[in-house]
């Protein structure tokens, strides 16, 4: 039996969107780039409302995700990983009550 490994595919930085963004800190400016390690999104609420999203454009299987913070403007500390394949209809990963996921890795 062959072990299927996972394929790698390139995130368009023009497929993310946010719910507020600092200026010079938005939503595309949330990936990791190994050219730009200071590059970050910085939601412009410090409130629960706030989201990042990546639309993939087809079903993917994702394996991992990473994320960077920064020390300034940086209110994230708990966060949630959802997905849809509709847009409208959204699922939680890891459970069917929301798998909780914050900065101790819980």
């Amino acid at each position: 039996l062959e072990c299927v490994r996972p394929v790698p595919f390139a995130v368009d930085p023009n497929r993310m969107n946010a719910s507020s963004s600092l200026s010079g800190f938005s939503a595309k400016d949330g990936l990791i780039m190994e050219d730009d390690i200071s590059a970050a999104w910085c939601a412009a609420e410090e409130n629960e409302d706030q989201w990042l999203e990546l639309d993939l454009r087809e079903d993917k299987d994702v394996m991992a995700v990473a994320l960077q913070g920064r020390y300034h403007h940086s209110w994230v500390t708990t966060f949630y990983i959802q997905y849809s394949t509709n847009g409208k209809t959204w699922y939680c990963y890891g459970s069917a009550t929301g798998h909780k996921v914050d900065d101790r890795g819980w």
